[in-house]
C-alpha cells in the first residue's frame, strides 16, 4: 500500500518535471545563408503554445535573406512519454518564396537545429 501511495504520490511531480522542462527553453540564435552570399544573424524568445493536453515552445521568423523570402518556424513540442523518456517532438519548417520543407523528428537533444531547402540553410541554437 505504501508503494502505491509513493507512486501516486509522485506522478503529478513528474508530469510538472516535463511541462517545466519545455518551459525551460528559452531563446533562439539562428544564422540563415544563402547560395548567393546572404546571411542573416537572429535572436529572439521562444513563446509558449497549449497544444491539446500538452506543451510547446514556439518561434517564428519572415525575413528577406539574398534577395529570397524565407520564413523559419521551430516547435519544440512534449510528447505522451517526455516525463518518462525525455524525448520531445521538433518540428522544423523552412519555406522559401513558395517552396516548402518540414522535418518531424522525435529526439532528447533540441539545442542544435538546422534546416535547409534549395540553396537555403538555416541553423539555430536553443538555450535555456
Amino acid at each position: 500500500m505504501k508503494l502505491i501511495l509513493a507512486a501516486v504520490m509522485t506522478l503529478p511531480m513528474l508530469a510538472s518535471a516535463a511541462v517545466t522542462e519545455i518551459r525551460d527553453y528559452k531563446t533562439y540564435d539562428c544564422q540563415i545563408t544563402t547560395g548567393n552570399g546572404g546571411e542573416v544573424f537572429i535572436t529572439g524568445n521562444l513563446m509558449t503554445l497549449s497544444i491539446d493536453e500538452h506543451i510547446g515552445r514556439f518561434f517564428q521568423e519572415h525575413l528577406m535573406v539574398g534577395g529570397q523570402d524565407v520564413q523559419l518556424q521551430v516547435l519544440i513540442e512534449e510528447t505522451a512519454n517526455t516525463s518518462t523518456t525525455g524525448e520531445v517532438i521538433l518540428l522544423q519548417n523552412l519555406k522559401v518564396n513558395e517552396t516548402e520543407t518540414s522535418v518531424e523528428i522525435v529526439t532528447k537533444d533540441v539545442e542544435q537545429t538546422s534546416a535547409r531547402n534549395k540553396d537555403v540553410a538555416a541553423s539555430c541554437k536553443i538555450s535555456r
